[in-house]
């Protein structure tokens, strides 16, 4: 590790139920009181870690089956700036024959959890490059747990595990948001999952993105915020968003390919239409082209009113959109829609990153690996020219670069997670099966709303994927429609990092460039 600075926070574990009372920091370091003491202190200039209740805590040759002792402790940076930090147990001595019967298990709300890993024999890393940012304190639970098991286990009677509990603080460790999601997949199991081959076989996809699945990740983020202070992002200075995932072979407006980090407003930004059109070409239903594009003469179509809006009104460049209100209209009732009056302020618009975003159409959604390899081919939404329903003449694109787009449908298909509901044809996304997989197994799913998808009908080319409110498929709809809810969705620029929280609904990630 470079330009490490290493030091040691003593923790003996060694005593039942007890645990340590010690204050540690960096660089430089005085020592007061000893081990027996029930307060020792070594303290220096920015980290600094408090131990509870004495310098004891572990086994002792009268634990039986079903007990377990904690170690409480926290880690503090008394600094102005950010930085990581890593949790080691070092001189390890575990005489443990069966040693799956021992168990440890690192709890925080604020910094890294990890779920109930066999307590090691050698000296190893628990938790690894866990940045904290200046003036932010993480709160730890160490639970050693002498599993109870339906067998015979007279042969750990009386055996033990001893250990220390050492902190490593890496100086001047960048460590950017894609790899530090990456990282904590490796502890935060059950919360995110690669959709490649290897977990999904012939319904994962080539790219082997990162996501996260399931009904409760905890994947909150603070973005838009009025502050630009970590510690003072709280629920009333930003808004909470939700991250997708890491996706790779992403590209921005320049061509470069990288792995970027995809999030979704965790609520509505308001209802809307995807577009509306004056005239009759699509029998007044919209037209479903999300970007700029040309008509056959040439001349120019501007984009879906939608897109436009997002990407011009809601980015506080009023004078280039729709001016923040566009009118949806379906079977003759017309609703006005007014762009909510919070837009993304100017540090949060920094964060975006300009990427290629995949418009490919689809009208077979018997699984999502099907839908996933659509929205990346060149079908379009438009497969008809011989009625007032689908003879207008814009020009299809399958791609789109820009900041600000709303839910794919197939980032809406992998978000259960990697169960049979997901992978087999009876959870199909289409709307005619009647399944409810995603709105009973998915964070993702929030009732009705649209997605950025054309659908290809041949009768129509207005129409586009929304998600259904009554059972949570997925099905065709009129662009113009204006009931739908609408939910931004952007990627973040590669040198945006994770400062502070865990990602829990109550301590959302808090990040920075």
């Amino acid at each position: 590790m470079t330009n490490n600075v290493i030091k040691y926070l003593s923790a003996l574990v060694v005593g039942l139920f007890l645990v340590i009372a010690t204050s540690y920091a960096f660089f430089t370091a005085s020592v007061s009181g000893n081990n027996n003491a029930s307060t020792s202190v070594i303290t220096t200039g920015i980290m600094e870690v408090n131990y509870v209740d004495g310098n004891l805590v572990g086994t002792t040759s009268k634990m039986m089956p079903g007990d377990y002792v904690t170690k409480e402790f926290s880690v503090v940076n008394t600094g102005n700036m950010e930085t990581s930090y890593s949790i080691y147990l070092n001189d390890v001595v575990n005489t443990f024959n069966t040693k799956s019967d021992l168990v440890y298990e690192l709890i925080s709300e604020e910094g890294r959890n990890v779920v109930q890993t066999t307590c090691p024999s050698l000296n190893e890393s628990i938790a690894s490059d866990i940045l904290i940012g200046a003036g932010e304190t993480h709160n730890y639970t160490l639970k050693i747990t002498f599993l109870n098991i339906d067998r015979n286990q007279d042969d750990n009677k009386g055996k033990g595990f001893n250990a220390r509990v050492d902190l490593v603080e890496e100086e001047n460790v960048t460590k950017y948001i894609a790899d530090q999601i990456i990282d904590f997949e490796k502890v935060n199991i059950g919360d995110l999952m690669y959709d490649g081959v290897d977990n999904l076989g012939e319904y994962g996809t080539n790219d082997n993105n990162l996501r996260y699945v399931g009904a409760t990740p905890n994947n909150y983020v603070y973005y838009n915020c009025s502050t630009t202070n970590p510690s003072e992002m709280n629920d009333t200075t930003c808004e909470k968003w939700r991250i997708i995932g890491v996706f790779n072979n992403i590209e921005d407006e320049n061509g470069n390919t990288a792995s970027r980090v995809k999030l979704i407003k965790a609520t509505k930004l308001s209802d809307g239409a995807w577009d509306i059109i004056e005239g009759d070409s699509t029998g007044g239903q919209g037209i479903n082209q999300w970007g700029e594009s040309t008509y056959e003469d040439g001349s120019t179509y501007e984009g879906a009113d939608l897109m436009r809006e997002l990407n011009t009104d809601y980015l506080g460049n009023i004078t280039v959109g729709t001016d923040g209100r566009w009118i949806g209209c379906y079977s003759g009732n017309c609703k006005a829609i007014t762009m909510p009056s919070k837009l993304l302020n100017n540090s949060s618009v920094d964060m975006i990153q300009d990427v290629k975003w995949y418009l490919g159409a689809s009208n077979n959604l018997i699984n999502v690996k099907n839908v996933y390899e659509d929205e990346r081919s060149n079908k379009n939404g438009k497969s008809c020219d011989d009625s007032t329903t689908c003879n207008d003449t814009v020009v299809r694109t399958s791609t789109w670069v820009g900041k600000v787009g709303i839910l794919s449908v197939s980032d809406y298909g992998y978000a259960p997670g990697n169960s049979s509901k997901l992978i087999n044809d009876g959870c199909s996304l289409f709307a005619l099966n009647g399944n409810s997989c995603n709105k009973t197994h998915s964070w993702i799913y929030n009732g009705a709303e649209l997605t950025m998808n054309a659908y290809i009908n041949n009768n129509r080319s207005s129409q586009i994927y929304v998600v259904a409110s009554w059972n949570g498929a997925v099905t065709g709809y009129i662009a113009a429609s204006p009931w739908m809810t609408l939910r931004p969705t952007l990627f973040l620029k590669s040198n945006v990092r994770i400062v502070g929280g865990s990602g829990t609904i109550d301590m959302p990630y808090k990040i920075a460039m």
